[in-house]
């Protein structure tokens, strides 16, 4: 026996005799053939005013300790008799010091009990205040913190908790089929990397995670840490978190309040956690999160791999956020892999949410996100760029899946001004909004706000329900769930390539002349290479623009203030359904004589012109000569011409003139004289504003 080993049994022994009943046997009797202390290790049994004290490598700079629990052998730290006499576990503690743990084999135990006091919290530390230290749970060994008759509130913000690289440390723990447990009613706490310490946390072989609090008020806080500083003054120093978790499930629960995940969490705190082929469950009754690159300063980045994940809240809110004031990155990949986003309230996933924000989040490979919530007054949304100086970026590829469902759906992409936010669908992903009430998909939803969504290779983006509707740089109208809101950001929804498809009962671009009062500003649409829109409706409203070469709408197209421009440069737009021009400008673009140098409208249904400005634009140095014809539209109806339509030439000089036949023929009559070699931006402002030096005009009937 060592001699730490003997002064440690000893002092048990003399102890013993002054503690109350309820906190003998704290320490072990030694020496016990399955606990083994070695080096500068020592167990101090509690007294009046502390609990149980275990160090290993701990009682001064530079020793070394360590301990070790096996064949079944269970060591209890219990409180002493003092309101804040709870029991601490130090593994390395002291400046250049190293303490080791190891708790191995079916049955072996270290077991922390907190004994409900009222003014500390019982604690495991590993790696502290410049030591080293480590500690191994394996092949059935478990590690325990327990505390579960805390009165509510009793730890107050510190909690039950077992901390991994703290206040200049360096520790790891590793969970080789093994099980570590935080259970507590005043918090319950697993910190990886706090306050200037490094930490690693290895979950392996069918090991289970749990931290659990079980206060049943919402004030209630369940979390797991991977980069932690809460260090206000002086300034936080330098936090390192990471966690590996593979073929294991961790579980954070909290009764009452908030659960959470949180990947680098404070400023200069660098957070890592990858999870593969395991299970990860957060539930909570108010508030259930999952939080990556949490604070501004802070760096986070979680991977799920084939794995199982659940954020749930039985009375409020659950959330997933990548980047809420730092840099956060979500990647959520493999056909195995579902994350399920559940609320009673509102269920979200957020990319980029405060200022300074950038957030990432793939989804990819066939993995599955769901978002659900249930009351009426709720939402399933997903925002990506959130509030001004955010910036967001989602991604939906190879396969994957993303659903909004619960009687509100909502996917926006750039929310509030200054806020910017980028959405991509494509290689098969596929985005479904499910509401019973609303579906909405909104690209800059207020001024000043910027979003931009491309669907490509085959991705989809569907919204069903009685009211399903894609507002581009578009006003939300009044009559949803959603407050109305007539001043509109700019937006972005291109389609592009065969089964690419964004699917919709109504499709607003800009803001409608019809709607008064609504501002925009700027929606564009681009439908082309085979993609397909389908509505009943797409509105073109002022400041919008729809266009495209190779793409088709499936719907009504209405121009109602903004620009319809087949092709942008010359190329052949597919409407299955009708058109009417109401107010706006028809642009037709004319590089050559020649098929595919100039815009075609193909239009299945009735084209309707009654008002607004149709413009020819000759481009690329091309100019008309004397008797030349050109055919804008196909199809099995001419187009019905109103007399107040306004025609406009641009790209030629003053003095040409033209004529349209019954079916919307254009026949030059003189020969033009091309004003530009270049093509022009394809920019609805810049045309319009082209329309201030045409050439003189002339109609003829037909």
């Amino acid at each position: 026996m060592s001699r730490s080993q003997w002064l440690c049994a000893a002092s048990a022994l003399a102890l013993a005799a002054t503690l109350p009943p309820a906190v003998q046997a704290a320490c072990p009797t030694l020496p016990d053939p399955n606990i083994t202390f070695s080096g500068d290790t020592v167990c101090v049994p509690a007294t009046g005013t502390s609990g149980d004290l275990l160090n290993a490598g701990a009682s001064a700079p530079a020793a070394a300790g360590s301990v070790s629990i096996t064949g079944g052998a269970t060591v209890t730290l219990q409180p002493g008799a003092g309101a804040a006499a709870t029991p601490i576990v130090q593994i390395g503690r002291e400046p250049g010091s190293v303490g080791g743990l190891t708790v191995s084999g079916a049955g072996s135990a270290l077991e922390v009990n907190g004994g409900g006091k009222t003014g500390n919290a019982a604690q495991v530390r590993i790696g502290v205040a410049g030591g080293t230290g480590s500690a191994t749970i394996a092949s059935g060994g478990a590690l325990r913190v327990l505390d579960p008759t805390a009165p509510t509130g009793s730890a107050g913000p510190a909690g039950d908790s077992i901390s991994v690289g703290l206040v200049g440390g360096t520790g790891s723990l590793t969970v080789n089929s093994g099980t570590v447990t935080v259970d507590s009613g005043s918090g319950a706490f697993l910190r990886v990397g706090d306050r200037g310490g490094t930490g690693t946390l290895t979950v392996s072989n069918g090991s289970t995670i749990t931290v659990r609090d079980r206060d049943p008020a919402t004030t209630g806080d369940a979390n797991v840490s991977i980069g932690r500083d809460l260090v206000a003054s002086p300034a936080p120093t330098a936090t390192t978190g990471t966690a590996t978790i593979s073929g294991s499930t961790v579980s954070i629960q909290s009764d009452g309040g908030f659960a959470g995940l949180l990947v680098g969490r404070e400023a200069n705190t660098t957070g890592t956690a990858s999870v593969s082929g395991s299970t990860l469950s957060i539930t909570a009754g108010r508030e259930a999160g999952l939080q990556v690159g949490r604070d501004t300063g802070a760096t986070g980045t979680l991977t799920l791999s084939n794995s199982t994940a659940s954020v749930q809240s039985s009375l409020g809110d659950a959330y997933v956020v990548a980047g809420r004031g730092g840099t956060g990155a979500i990647t959520v990949q493999g056909a195995a892999t579902s994350l399920q986003i559940g609320a009673a309230q509102f269920a979200d996933i957020i990319v980029g949410r405060n200022a300074g924000s950038n957030g990432t989040m793939v989804i990819r490979d066939g993995a599955a996100v769901t978002v659900t919530h249930s009351t009426a007054s709720g939402f399933a949304t997903g925002t990506v760029g959130r509030l001004a100086g955010s910036t967001g970026t989602l991604s939906v590829r190879s396969g994957a899946t993303l659903d909004l469902t619960g009687p509100n759906a909502v996917l926006q992409a750039g929310r509030e001004a200054g806020s910017f936010g980028s959405i991509l669908v494509d290689s098969g992903g596929v985005v479904a909004l499910s509401g019973t009430t609303e579906s909405t998909l909104m690209l800059g939803r207020l001024a000043g706000a910027s979003g931009n969504l491309a669907v490509a290779s085959g991705g989809q983006v569907t919204l069903s329900g009685p009211l399903a509707r894609v507002l581009v740089g578009a006003p939300i109208e009044a009559g949803g769930t959603l407050a109305q809101n007539l001043a509109a950001g700019a937006g972005t929804l291109t389609i592009s390539g065969a089964g690419s498809l964004v699917s919709a009962d109504r499709v607003i671009v800009g803001a409608p002349v019809s709607l008064a009062g609504s501002t925009s500003d700027g929606g564009t649409v681009i439908v082309s290479n085979g993609g397909t829109l389908q509505a009943a409706e797409v509105r073109i409203g002022t400041s919008g623009l729809v266009g495209g070469s190779g793409g088709t709408i499936i719907g009504s197209v209405i121009l109602d203030g903004g620009t319809l421009a087949p092709g942008l440069s010359p190329g052949t737009l597919n409407i299955v359904g009708d058109l009417t021009v109401l107010d706006g400008v028809l642009k037709i673009e004319i590089g050559g004589t020649g098929a595919g140098q100039y815009d075609v409208l193909n239009v299945s249904g009735t084209t309707m012109i009654a008002g607004g400005t149709v413009l020819f634009e000759f481009i690329d140095g091309f100019a008309p000569t004397a008797g030349q014809t050109f055919d804008f539209f196909s199809g099995p109806n001419a187009p019905i011409i109103a007399d107040d339509v306004t025609f406009a030439v641009g790209g030629l000089q003053a003095g040409f003139q033209f004529d349209l036949g019954p079916s919307f023929t254009f026949v030059a009559l003189n020969d033009g004289v091309s004003t530009t070699a270049v093509p022009e931006p394809a920019s609805a402002a810049l045309l319009l504003a082209g329309l201030l030096g045409l050439a003189a005009l002339r109609r003829r009937a037909a």
